[in-house]
C-alpha cells in the first residue's frame, strides 16, 4: 500500500498536493489503500484544517493555504462550475458549511450534470446535518460519477441513508458491509474475524472506508470503523492508535 497523501516531505513547499476527500482540483493524490502510519497523519491534518484556531494561535499550514484559496474564487465574479465546485469544497474543508452550501446549490441548480458540484453538495448536507438531503444530492453524484469514483460514492450514500434511520441519540457502529467484527468463537478476538465475516467483507473495503475517513475527516465513527478493519487484518496496534484518535475526535 501507498502513502495516500505526499505530505509530510512536500507539503509545506506545495501545499496543493493534498487530495483531501473532497473533489478539488488543487489535489492531487496516491491510490488507495494506504499504509496506515500516512494515511493517520493525512487525515490528523486534515481534521486539523477545519479548526477555527483560537485567539492568539496560528491556524495550520493547510487552513491557511484553503482560506488564501477561497478568499481567491471567492473573488471571481462569473465562476465555472469547476470553480464553483473548488469553492464549495474549500469551504467545506474550513468547516464552513453554511458558506458551503451558498455556493454549491445555486451552481448545482444551473449545472444538474455536473459530478462534483453533486459530490460536493452531497458532502456540504451531510456535514451540515441535513442527511434526507445529503442522500438526494449523492443519489445525483452516484448517477453521474466516473467509473473511478462509482463505489466510493455508492458507500458515502449508504452511509447517510444509515445515518438518516437512525433514532435520535442513538449511535452504532455503522453498517457498511454487512459484517460483523467478531471473531472465530463468535466473540471480540483483537487482532482475528471469524471467517464467514472475512469472506462477506469486499476486497476493497479498507480503501473505501479510507477514502470516506478522508472525505469526513473529524467523524468519530468512521475512525472506529477504520479501527475494526485494521484489527480484522491482524494489525491490533494501529487499531489502537485509531480508537485513541477516536477518543480525541469525539
Amino acid at each position: 500500500m501507498r502513502r495516500t497523501i505526499l505530505l509530510c516531505l512536500a507539503f509545506l513547499a506545495t501545499p496543493a498536493c493534498v487530495r483531501a476527500g473532497l473533489y478539488y482540483s488543487g489535489e492531487t493524490y496516491a491510490e488507495l489503500p494506504s499504509r496506515w502510519h500516512g494515511f493517520l497523519l493525512d487525515q490528523r491534518v486534515l481534521r486539523q484544517a477545519g479548526f477555527v484556531p483560537a485567539s492568539g494561535t496560528l491556524a495550520s499550514p493547510l487552513r491557511t493555504h484553503y482560506m488564501q484559496e477561497a478568499a481567491r474564487l471567492a473573488r471571481l465574479k462569473s465562476p465555472s462550475p469547476d470553480e464553483s465546485a473548488d469553492l464549495g469544497a474549500l469551504y467545506v474543508r474550513l468547516g464552513d458549511t453554511g458558506r458551503a452550501l451558498q455556493v454549491l446549490r445555486p451552481a448545482q441548480r444551473v449545472h444538474p450534470i455536473h459530478f462534483r458540484l453533486a459530490a460536493n453538495l452531497g458532502t456540504a448536507w451531510f456535514l451540515h446535518g441535513d442527511l434526507t438531503q445529503a442522500a438526494a444530492a449523492l443519489e445525483q453524484a452516484v448517477r453521474l460519477a466516473p467509473g473511478k469514483y462509482v463505489r466510493a460514492e455508492q458507500l458515502h450514500l449508504k452511509l447517510a441513508r444509515l445515518r438518516a434511520r437512525e433514532r435520535p441519540g442513538t449511535q452504532t457502529l455503522d453498517n457498511l458491509f454487512g459484517v460483523r467484527f467478531i471473531g472465530p468463537d463468535g466473540g471480540y478476538a483483537p487482532g482475528k474475524l471469524a471467517p464467514a465475516q472475512r469472506k462477506a467483507l469486499p476486497a476493497a473495503a479498507l480503501a473505501l472506508v479510507q477514502q470516506l475517513g478522508l472525505w469526513l475527516p473529524g467523524d468519530a465513527r468512521l475512525l472506529w470503523q477504520l479501527a475494526e478493519l485494521a484489527g480484522a487484518h491482524g494489525d491490533v496496534t494501529t487499531a489502537a492508535a485509531i480508537m485513541d484518535g477516536f477518543i480525541i475526535t469525539r
